[in-house]
């Protein structure tokens, strides 16, 4: 059976990186994977980049699609892909001989909504959600709950919103050329039940199966040692913040976390806050005594080291599917301090692997990561069950074996 995974990218962003673990994991496990990509220089085995033929085609689609953002200003502030154009990794999916097309995040002018409909039609298909762009108009994250139930009508139009309706064209756009549909993977029962109860994949068939995870490359490896190779302080408690975007990016909510900092260093005396992501310069002067700001980690072997040298990382998100700074940390035998919000419930086993607070409610999320930290230095239980539940349900042999029986049910149904 040869599965052939399309994705946008491959190391830029979180859905890329699951992406791209997915296909490693699936090679590791004797299947027959080819990864096709639009992001160039991707070392790893069996992948293929899908490059503009004219490379100033990209600086059109660009400007058509801002054009058009432009024409329908909104409040909402995520990331919109109207997909309106045609695109190289949707070019290369309809030209390869596959038994299973896996699809991906398909933004950045990778794909248009027509080619992946085509896709749907033509080969048997899984696709893994990332964000809610399937089941909304343009939009990835935010947007109107009622639209995604409802239907995108005239009437239930989001205020604040103005100017040409480009959700509804979009929205209406998927209605019409998706009309075969995909199995969809949600990799956390909070986005599966967002895509059930939404009018365009209601009846589309989904299950929820976690993003893989390369448990061997985030393992512990002692919190004296990542210190000492990372230059970090050897006894003070450290917690660890990390979103690519570092603070700037308000899904990520640094500014949530910072509400809470005081009361946590009023309870922790001579606790450290590590920010992974981002430029260092836009920490400086946040607690300028407290934040040690690393700035951004390109390799997985120094986030490994980066997680196993803190007591507990933060991952305090508005919005999240998944997070991989959570499962990750875990693996790495830290636990987990975030809000019950979206599959973050999915990654942290509350009390037993770090905690949950109350959604956005800073002070709670003080008492939580406080509690997290005495925990953690006092016996290190919490971090020794992260590990072991990251194996458990995240490592690569267990995902894998639950995609492969969703391969031979697609291929065979």
């Amino acid at each position: 059976m040869r599965i052939v995974q399309g994705s946008a990218s491959a190391h830029n962003g979180g859905a890329g990186r699951a992406a791209l673990r997915l296909h490693t994991a699936l090679l590791t496990q004797g299947l027959d994977s080819t990864f096709i990509t639009g992001e160039a220089d991707v070392r790893a085995a069996n992948v293929i980049t899908a490059s503009e033929r004219r490379p100033a085609w990209r600086y059109l689609k660009l400007w058509q699609e801002s054009s058009l953002l432009k024409l329908s200003p909104s409040p909402n502030m995520s990331l919109r892909s109207p997909a309106l154009v045609r695109g190289p990794v949707g070019r290369e999916l309809l030209t390869v001989d596959a038994d299973v097309i896996h699809l991906h995040w398909l933004g950045g002018f990778a794909a248009s909504i027509p080619q992946i409909g085509n896709v749907l039609r033509r080969t048997p298909t899984v696709w893994t959600l990332h964000d809610l762009w399937v089941p909304s108009g343009t939009e990835h994250y935010g947007g109107s709950i009622d639209r995604r139930r409802l239907g995108y009508t005239r009437r239930n139009r989001p205020d604040g919103e103005s100017g040409f309706d480009l959700d509804r064209m979009v929205w209406n756009r998927k209605r019409r050329h998706w009309s075969q549909p995909a199995r969809l993977v949600a990799p956390s029962e909070w986005l599966a039940n967002e895509v059930r109860s939404s009018q365009l994949c209601a009846e589309w068939p989904v299950r929820v199966i976690p993003n893989p995870l390369d448990t061997q490359m985030f393992r512990p490896i002692g919190r004296e040692l990542a210190r000492s190779l990372l230059g970090l302080p050897p006894s003070e408690p450290l917690i660890l913040f990390s979103a690519l975007g570092g603070i700037d990016d308000p899904r990520k909510g640094w500014d949530l976390l910072e509400r809470a900092l005081p009361q946590v260093l009023r309870s922790t005396p001579g606790l450290r806050i590590v920010t992974v992501g981002g430029s260092t310069a836009a920490v400086a002067g946040l607690h300028s005594d407290h934040v040690l700001p690393v700035g951004r980690v390109a390799d997985d072997l120094t986030l490994a080291a980066l997680y196993s040298a803190a007591d507990c990382v933060v991952v305090p998100s508005r919005e999240d599917v998944l997070p991989q700074v959570a499962t990750e940390a875990q693996a790495c035998g830290t636990p987990v301090v975030g809000f019950r919000i979206g599959g973050l419930p999915d990654c942290v086993d509350d009390g037993s692997t770090g905690a949950l607070a109350e959604p956005f409610d800073t002070d709670d999320l003080a008492e939580r990561i406080t509690w997290v930290v005495s925990q953690e230095l006092e016996s290190g239980e919490l971090g020794r069950s992260s590990r072991d539940r990251a194996v458990r349900l995240w490592s690569f042999p267990v995902v894998v074996q639950q995609y492969n029986a969703l391969y031979e049910s697609a291929l065979h149904d």
